[in-house]
């Protein structure tokens, strides 16, 4: 793999795994800010309620960013994926392209679905059978 396509995966794997641990000592501070909320309220303490709610909705804020975050990651790690499997000379591409036009040239058309080609085969021999029955 590529030096630098494997540093940079390196640091969406890190980044996630940094990611995925805040938003876990998150979801235990939400719930002790949950119980504070619920005490202060219980005991009439209404301005330390309100201190603790802020806070718990600041908590529950950054709990729903951090989704979207790695969704990014996970988006960033494929695309790399897919830069690693991208030929890296020339050559590689030319053979790519030969074994291609190979195909093409005994009727394979790479464009179309394996599913799309095996219907139209399908079809195909139906339209034989019926033809054969009414010979």
């Amino acid at each position: 793999m590529d030096p630098g396509i494997h540093a940079e995966m390196t640091h969406w794997v890190m980044r996630q795994k940094e990611l995925e641990r805040e938003r876990k000592a998150l979801t235990e501070d939400e719930s002790k800010w949950a119980r504070r909320v619920e005490l202060a309220t219980k005991k009439g303490m209404t301005e330390l309620a309100g201190e603790a709610g802020v806070k718990l909705s600041e908590v529950r804020a950054r709990i729903g960013e951090i989704g979207p975050e790695i969704d990014v990651i996970e988006m960033e790690k494929s695309a790399l994926r897919m830069e690693a499997r991208r030929p890296v000379d020339d050559d590689s591409v030319i053979r790519a392209e030969l074994m291609v036009e190979q195909g093409r040239m005994a009727g394979l058309d790479p464009e179309r679905g394996k599913a799309e080609r095996e219907l139209e085969e399908l079809a195909a021999g139906v339209a034989l059978d019926f033809m054969s029955e009414e010979e």
